[in-house]
């Protein structure tokens, strides 16, 4: 199991204590075996402590994940591009619709990947510098702000009521974007811990299982006339290039595009087995001849088991 991503307050209240322990301790002779391990303990932590406060304190976004494309802290390149992809695309497109005066600058939408570590997969993103306001919170407070109020909602049993409100508020191309981003994380079949510490030193914490991401997605769906339905029957490939699934059930067909790399592998896997899949429906109609067309797009895949 990962360990939690902390507040950076929590650390710094830990590491204060075990500081003063060893102040307080450090004319104990370390002669007697239990009072040398103890001490020793007490070192190991501070140490431990340190590390971990000056990790939260390298970076304005942290975003930890564990799921089936982690293994031993590594993680699959292309649920990586997946993941990435989509939480930067979330992040310009609210940056964009918050930028009411029209100022933003081409950089100030994008994030920086500043490091990562093991934790499962960790990674530490920078936002962009920006110029300074007396007025009004800078423009990536804000958007990160946004963002975290929608993935903190995904475990609330409000989260419905939450995303029909902020997706009536908000540019059909920033809900699109929350929807890939949350069925990313959701295709992880983990949990995906972010924390966001702001300008002014408060940290928030956000941890969202697999399951709270796949309610979210669903949720807003239902506000772009996109609806994510979730089928069990049988896969086979109905055509290689683009690749397109077939499943069958018992009474009927379905057909969807696989758009995402990590996703064609798990489909290669799962060929000819029985499977559950969620499957994106867009609904559009043509403005020249009004005539009605659905795309249909994989967002998940896992077997059946029963």
């Amino acid at each position: 199991m990962t360990k939690p991503i902390r507040p950076t307050l929590m650390i710094e209240a830990e590491l204060a204590d075990a500081t003063t322990a060893a102040h307080e301790t450090e004319s104990l002779s370390r002669a007697d075996p239990l009072v040398a391990m103890m001490l020793d303990a007490n070192d190991r932590d501070i140490a431990q402590l340190r590390a971990e406060l000056a990790e939260a304190r390298s970076s304005d976004l942290e975003v930890s994940i564990e799921g089936s494309p982690v293994t031993d802290h590594r993680i699959s390149v292309p649920y990586l591009n997946r993941v990435t992809g989509s939480l930067q695309s979330a992040y310009r497109s609210i940056a964009k619709s918050l930028d009411t005066d029209g100022k933003m600058k081409s950089g100030e939408g994008t994030l920086t990947l500043a490091s990562t570590s093991a934790g499962s997969f960790k990674m530490m993103f920078r936002t962009a510098e920006e110029p300074m306001n007396l007025l009004e919170r800078p423009l990536s407070e804000r958007t990160l702000g946004e963002l975290f109020g929608l993935l903190e909602a995904s475990r609330s049993t409000d989260v419905g009521e939450i995303a029909r409100e902020w997706a009536s508020r908000s540019p059909e191309a920033s809900v699109r974007a929350m929807i890939r981003l949350a069925a990313a994380l959701a295709s992880s079949h983990g949990t995906t811990q972010l924390r966001w510490t702001s300008l002014d030193g408060v940290d928030r914490v956000a941890a969202v299982e697999f399951e709270h991401a796949r309610r979210l997605a669903s949720v807003l769906a239902g506000n772009t006339g996109r609806e994510i339905i979730e089928i069990r029957g049988h896969l086979t490939m109905a055509q290689d290039d683009p690749p397109k699934i077939k499943i069958a059930t018992d009474v009927d067909e379905h057909l969807a595009a696989v758009r995402d790399e990590e996703l064609l592998y798990v489909v290669k896997d799962l060929l000819f087995s029985d499977v559950i899949a969620e499957i994106a429906i867009d609904m559009s109609t043509s403005p020249s001849t009004g005539a009605p067309t659905t795309r249909s797009e994989l967002l998940d895949l896992r077997p059946d088991d029963g």
